[in-house]
């Protein structure tokens, strides 16, 4: 019967240390360390070994310094800048040369960017939005904020479309946390309205109380015609 494998970069633990220094005090050799703790002879050794050298007064082991990073501070700042810049672009396609002068693990690269707090994350879906429209929208809030209306007195009616042939395609982007950076216009997927039947509903309420909700036919929307015959 062969003797088991050795242990490749074997650790001791806090109690097989303090077992291997009780037994060397009390005048046993490694050898008979070994026959008692059934640890590797060479490990006790080189643990003795070690612990003379260094005279330590804990026996925690510390913390080591880790793998030699991949890249400079230089390379890891212009590979960020390129992901800012074009955030759709892939990791596979931001592991090549041409971004950081090293060929990368696509695993490296996501690592390299989360420690610039950079991560993938779907794209948020909002309506496409020109200039027009945002200064428009921001009027409208501040007018609302001036006059100071109780929203509790106010019919809501809003209405809702269910898509069919939207696209649903959806992509992934690298950016940080925070809504800035979620809602920011190159971090977006836009949606237009163009290829795709909706079907749509409508309804209102005030206060506490709801009114009535109605399905429009397919193809409808609820524009000056429908809002006569609703109300």
């Amino acid at each position: 019967m062969g003797l088991p494998p050795k242990k490749l970069n074997a650790h001791l633990t806090l109690r097989e240390k303090e077992r291997i220094l009780t037994l060397k005090d009390e005048g046993h050799g490694p050898s008979a360390i070994w026959h008692k703790t059934k640890i590797p002879r060479s490990i006790i050794s080189s643990f003795l070994n070690r612990y003379a050298k260094t005279d330590n007064s804990t026996l925690i082991r510390k913390p080591g310094s880790g793998a030699k990073k991949k890249l400079l501070a230089r390379a890891e700042r212009a590979l960020v800048h390129i992901t800012v810049n074009d955030p759709r672009m892939t990791l596979k396609a931001l592991s090549t040369p041409s971004k950081s002068g090293k060929q990368l693990n696509h695993y490296t690269v996501a690592k390299i960017l989360k420690r610039h707090n950079k991560a993938k994350r779907r794209s948020c879906k909002k309506p496409y939005l020109t200039i027009r429209h945002k200064k428009l929208r921001r009027v409208h809030s501040r007018f609302e904020l001036k006059i100071k209306r109780n929203p509790r007195k106010v019919i809501w009616s809003d209405k809702v479309t269910f898509k069919i042939g939207e696209d649903l395609i959806n992509f992934w982007i690298t950016r940080g946390p925070g809504r800035d950076e979620e809602y920011a216009k190159k971090n977006l997927k836009p949606s237009f309205k163009s290829g795709r039947v909706t079907v749509g509903a409508w309804g209102c309420f005030c206060g506490d109380e709801l009114g009535a909700l109605y399905i429009l036919p397919p193809g409808e929307n609820m524009n000056a015609k429908w809002y006569k015959q609703v109300l």
